[in-house]
């Protein structure tokens, strides 16, 4: 990983376009249960699911991006970062 990429952490947040061209091609069978494995803040699972009737999970390593996430998937993020391997 490159050194930019290192202290981000590997964080890439979804552009607003793709997560827009995305949401376009998503068909869900509701109710339906949707994890993001690196959440970020949130927002990309959000956008992708928004107008959905679904049980979000959120898993973010870094520990300010899981305290910053979008309240919707906090109530259910999953908080790796005090764990030890």
């Amino acid at each position: 990983m490159r050194n930019a990429g290192r202290l981000k952490l590997g964080y890439y947040p979804l552009p607003q376009e793709e997560g827009t061209r995305l949401r376009r091609i998503l068909q869900f069978t509701e109710p339906v249960s949707v994890l993001d494995p690196c959440a970020g803040t949130g927002a990309a699972l959000l956008h992708l699911t928004s107008g959905v009737e679904c049980n979000r999970h959120a898993v973010e390593l870094d520990a300010v991006r899981a305290h910053d996430l979008s309240t919707p998937c906090k109530r259910q993020a999953v908080f790796l970062h005090d764990l030890s391997f």
